[in-house]
């Protein structure tokens, strides 16, 4: 987990294609965060505020075809802070990994 100015951000980073299971494991994830962000508080884990938006990235080789499909039905119900970011031939675009 991570912490920007605005956000909260829970990475997911997945090998080769994805499977369409990794839109619940996230959700599980925002879900622990969401229940537990005051005793991260209490753990002195203080760049994760309890005032901040939570959003999700998804780093991926390959995505499952309907990924983007299931995301939207996610985003119906209130789940649209989630980000699927494929590798292209530098990397991951917008991420420095070492």
């Amino acid at each position: 987990m991570f912490a920007d100015e605005k956000n909260n951000i829970i990475i997911e980073v997945k090998v080769g294609l994805i499977d369409l299971e990794v839109a619940s494991q996230i959700l599980n994830y925002y879900i622990f965060t969401i229940c537990h962000r005051n005793c991260f508080e209490i753990q002195d884990w203080e760049h994760i505020k309890g005032d901040k938006e939570i959003s999700c990235i998804i780093l991926c080789k390959r995505k499952h075809p309907m990924l983007d499909e299931l995301l939207k039905m996610y985003g119906q119900f209130g789940f649209n802070k989630i980000k699927v970011i494929e590798k292209t031939s530098q990397g991951y675009p917008g991420f420095i990994i070492y």
